[in-house]
């Protein structure tokens, strides 16, 4: 274009709008051929369309395909596909790759009808997540099909059947299968499935599914389901409940998705009774922030105060036993409509037979609050599996897993369901690898709410558990600090914790089971202060998701400071005396052995010199060692270390975590990196934020004031 603007003319020189009209030119070209394209007629048509749902269209093209597509405008994709069957010639053939969804959501209804009915389907295969080498994440559920056209398509509005009554659809599934090269080998090899088209009809919603359904009535005949609550700003409003020392007046237990916490043997199970129980909701009685940022916060109350069944429902369904509570927008819950039909329900959720179900009706990556429901559940044998299982009734709550709140607090007791009595009861000591974890969180004072909360509902020996818990109080420390080395006269930590693991096993109690300890922990042939040092505070961060209530600052030796600090006591005092009293008296004794010639001295002298320092700043509170609470106005900002628990551990954690570091990078004063991310939360804020002015609506943690900005917003 810009060689024919320049050599046009007799003179070598562009006359005024050349350019312009070239490209007006150019322009009517390709439309040209795109309406050539666009009116003619096909034999083949083969298209990986764009998997767009509406929500995210332009306001263009969503309106045109309401107006153009009105049963299959919910995807861009299904649209298209409607679409490319108006090209094809009578037996033309479409093969696609199309998002799963159409399949089994009740939006495509009408369309899927119609579908079924005019359109014969002689291939299909369902790949499932990570189905694509160039998109490797676990967001897209993809399908390939191929279709053959009828002289009438899918928009055909009576009800007749223009089908072969005995056509089939023909299909492989590999949507089980981890990534791309395993699909393929499933598709090349898998088992063919045969299903009669026409049949499909029959099905509710008329959902496609290859595999035979399950007999007997639907759920939903037996049960209802509930949407959870969004809260429109979750690292605002969810927190975990070990960030505070007990439940705060203004929030509330918040039940989330059943999951298992990576790495550790001990945690949730997505098989347990319960779990999910980690979080709590800043509900302040439904008004305030919440109110302010949410507009479906209130979903999904008219489930609290009844028993039922929760599900996780995005990727592979997980399940556990519902008490209640207010519980969290990625869940389902399932409410009997005979609470004595519970048993039959629960064990009909828990068993793969559901997941398999739901699996087959509802293809999308996050089932609907419908889908959940709308499976085949056959009522009398599953109250007959129930008899069987819990001929006494469903336990109430237990858990062994310290991520729960429902935890009993003793490290190495446990609660086990005794299949053979079909109840709860005490099992042997555990000897796994968050035995450790819980001894020292009680070593700093630590209660779990079973602990404090005498009206929680819990199993008869889960209470007895929490009752006994209160015998090793008398080895918490006072102040909430337990240095690794011993310092200011008091015992080392290691010796400390053995001596709570002692009293916690009793008779029990040996070599043999420490090492047992120590090899869980992936410590093997090491000591409990190798652990201390160089384990504890890594597998503290992992075990509660990145929200350590037990800090571990130290001066970046293996052989020098190092201090397990509770974060509820952490105030200013605390730090102070943590600087003063036992950082001081380290520092006097490095001195002092210096001065004897003690080798290594001089090099531990200096490192605890330098972490003092450096703690001193962070007391001090001056940018970029200050705190930053983004939903806070400037003159209620901490000035200095004063933090407010109500802010949560991630933004009370900044200052010592971006402190000049000593370790690995990212982890500032601590032993090892939080990995907690503070940079820019989800969402916008709304125009009140105090400082939506200068972020222009993002959720902004990153951001640092200095004392001056604030003590003038103080005065």
């Amino acid at each position: 274009a810009a060689r024919g603007s320049a050599n046009h003319g007799a003179k070598g020189g562009a006359r005024p709008g050349d350019y312009a009209l070239f490209v007006a030119a150019r322009a009517a070209r390709e439309a040209a051929r795109a309406a050539a394209i666009l009116s003619g007629r096909y034999h083949l048509i083969a298209s990986n369309f764009p998997f767009l749902s509406s929500a995210k269209q332009c306001e263009a093209l969503r309106k045109h395909c309401q107006k153009r597509h009105p049963s299959s405008k919910a995807n861009l994709a299904v649209a298209m596909l409607e679409r490319s069957l108006e090209f094809c010639y009578q037996k033309g053939l479409c093969a696609v790759v199309m998002p799963e969804l159409w399949l089994t959501q009740s939006s495509y209804k009408n369309f899927r009808s119609a579908l079924i009915r005019t359109t014969p389907i002689p291939v299909l295969a369902t790949l499932g997540p990570l189905a694509f080498e160039a998109i490797p994440i676990n967001s897209v559920s993809a399908m390939l099909m191929i279709l053959s056209h009828n002289a009438q398509g899918p928009s055909v509005l009576d009800d007749s059947l223009l089908i072969d009554p005995g056509d089939h659809i023909r299909g492989l599934e590999a949507q089980g299968e981890p990534g791309p090269f395993e699909k393929a080998e499933a598709l090349m090899g898998g088992r063919i499935w045969s299903a009669n088209q026409a049949k499909q009809l029959g099905n509710l919603d008329c959902r496609v599914s290859l595999k035979p359904i399950g007999s007997g009535d639907f759920l939903e005949l037996s049960a209802s389901s509930y949407f959870g609550l969004a809260t429109g700003d979750l690292p605002r409003m969810r927190f975990c409940f070990w960030e505070f020392p007990d439940v705060p007046d203004e929030w509330e237990m918040f039940h989330g998705g059943v999951r298992a916490i990576g790495g550790f043997r001990g945690s949730s199970r997505p098989d347990a009774h319960y779990g999910g129980m980690s979080w709590l909701l800043r509900w302040s009685g439904g008004k305030g922030p919440i109110e302010d940022s949410a507009r479906n916060f209130k979903r999904g109350l008219a489930a609290l105060g009844k028993r039922g069944v929760i599900a996780r429902r995005m990727g592979k369904i997980t399940t556990a036993l519902y008490m209640g509570d207010k519980f969290i927008l990625n869940s389902v819950v399932i409410i009997p409509n005979d609470e004595n039909l519970l048993p039959a329900i629960w064990c009909y959720c828990a068993s793969p037979e559901y997941s398999s179900e739901l699996d087959s009706f509802s293809k999308g990556l996050q089932a609907s609050s419908k889908a959940m429901i709308e499976v085949p559940f056959d009522k009398a044998k599953w109250s007959g599996e129930a008899q069987k299982a819990y001929p006494f009734g469903l336990p109430e709550p237990f858990s062994d897993d310290p991520t729960q709140w429902i935890f009993h607090g003793h490290p190495c007791g446990s609660v086990i369901w005794d299949d053979s009595r079909k109840r709860t009861a005490k099992g042997p000591s555990r000897v796994d690898n968050i035995v450790l974890q819980v001894a020292m969180a009680r070593l700093l004072g630590y209660k779990w709410p079973a602990e404090r909360n005498a009206g929680m509902a819990l199993a008869q020996e889960q209470r007895e558990m929490a009752l006994s818990s209160k015998e090793l109080d008398r080895f918490a420390s006072p102040d909430g600090v337990v240095c690794v080395p011993a310092v200011r006269g008091e015992a080392a930590a290691d010796v400390r914790l053995r001596e709570i693991l002692a009293a916690a096993y009793g008779e029990a109690w040996s070599v043999d089971v420490e090492a047992r300890l120590l090899m869980e922990s992936r410590f093997t042939g090491k000591s409990l202060e190798n652990w201390l040092r160089d384990g504890f505070f890594t597998q503290h961060c992992k075990l509660f998701q990145k929200r350590p209530f037990i800090w571990q600052v130290w001066d970046g030796r293996g052989d020098g400071f190092s201090a397990l600090v509770n974060y509820h006591k952490f105030d200013h005092k605390l730090l102070e005396a943590l600087i003063y009293k036992y950082l001081g008296d380290w520092i006097a004794r490095q001195k002092h052995d210096y001065e004897e010639g003690v080798e290594g001295a001089w090099d531990r002298w200096y490192a605890a010199d330098a972490m003092k320092k450096r703690l001193e700043q962070i007391l001090e509170g001056e940018a970029p060692l200050d705190i930053f609470v983004r939903w806070k106005p400037l003159e209620l900002q901490p000035i200095g270390w004063n933090p407010d628990i109500g802010d949560g551990v991630r933004l009370n954690l900044r200052p010592f975590a971006t402190a000049p570091g000593v370790g690995r990078k990212g982890s500032g004063l601590m032993r090892d990196d939080p990995e907690v991310d503070w940079d820019v939360d989800k969402g916008q804020e709304t125009e009140p934020s105090p400082w939506h002015h200068l972020h222009k609506g993002a959720r902004v943690n990153d951001h640092h004031l200095t004392l001056a900005e604030k003590k003038a917003a103080r005065g």
